[in-house]
């Protein structure tokens, strides 16, 4: 049919409910759904979905209201155009974040494995978690959020995720008759999203907001090492560690380790730690505005960084 589970839920009450140990098992990619959950009403959430496979669906999981509470643990989904794909935007109104992905993993994803976005313009936007998951070998991307520029309730995490040869370079998606280049991370309209202890290679920031811990940013992966932002974005690097140059689109606050010295002219972009006061947005990623800086103030409270 075009869905293997529909989720129906009238009366919330909210209870958890377990759906495990099933294959779902796709005929075609087109219009096909392994877990669906009922556009028609956006309290049908809280559903335990566990030990389950999804391969070769339209969509593996499906959420066309936003509903919360959701948690996805040791899943597999291969061989499909999106693994999960989530939208809020209609009356009456339910976040589409509080979901949780675990041990998950994401192989052969033609589109987007995982595809959120929040059109309802001022509802709040709840903690949305993608934790010790697997994105490998697909043509299509990794995570892509789309926040409809609220400030969340709780920001998204995105903690130790394994990207291995996904979202090539020079290569495009078409999303609902768009085309857009794939990324491992793709930020749109967010706020604020924190990424922990990840290895970052192709990334995109829209009028959004990154800060990463324990990341590791760096140009040794040639044939990636994609960091696009536009002039509303900013990515601040907490603990980095390199093996090679950086952007000088990432705002660089702490290294924990970088192997290589020579960084070559505008290579690294410093921020004093920690910043008593920001006058406005650095608007070159090789300045930064502020207050404190090592070695004191020169004759203006900007600093271009020149060399090694």
């Amino acid at each position: 049919n075009s869905y293997g589970i529909k989720s129906l839920q009238t009366g919330p009450n909210w209870d958890r409910m377990r759906v495990s140990d099933i294959a779902f098992k796709g005929v075609s990619r087109v219009g096909t759904v392994g877990f669906q959950f009922d556009p028609a009403d956006p309290f049908a959430g809280r559903r335990n979905i566990e030990y389950c496979t999804f391969d070769n669906l339209d969509i593996a999981i499906h959420k066309p209201k936003g509903n919360i509470g959701n948690t996805y643990s040791s899943i597999s989904v291969s061989n499909s155009n999106y693994g999960y794909r989530v939208k809020s935007s209609e009356t009456p109104l339910m976040h589409a974040g509080n979901d949780r992905f675990v041990d998950a993993q994401f192989n052969g994803i033609a589109k987007w494995a995982i595809d959120l976005e929040n059109t309802s313009g001022s509802d709040g936007f709840g903690q949305f978690t993608v934790d010790n998951s697997i994105f490998q070998f697909c043509d299509g991307g990794g995570v892509r959020l789309d926040m409809g520029g609220i400030v969340p309730v709780c920001p998204p995490v995105i903690r130790n995720a394994w990207f291995e040869e996904i979202a090539p370079p020079n290569t495009t998606v078409d999303r609902d008759g768009v085309l857009e280049a794939p990324r491992e991370i793709k930020l749109i309209n967010c706020p604020i999203v924190f990424v922990e202890g990840c290895y970052l290679k192709n990334i995109e920031l829209i009028n959004s907001t990154m800060i990463t811990k324990g990341c590791r940013i760096d140009n040794a992966a040639t044939t990636y090492s994609i960091i696009v932002k536009d002039a509303n974005s900013q990515i601040f690097a907490d603990d980095v560690y390199m093996d090679g140059g950086i952007s000088t689109n990432v705002a660089v606050r702490s290294v924990a380790k970088q192997k290589r010295v020579s960084y070559g002219t505008g290579g690294l972009t410093f921020l004093s730690t920690p910043i008593r006061s920001v006058a406005k947005k650095p608007s070159n990623a090789d300045t930064f505005i502020g207050e404190t800086f090592r070695g004191g103030v020169v004759g203006t409270t900007t600093w271009p960084i020149t060399g090694s």
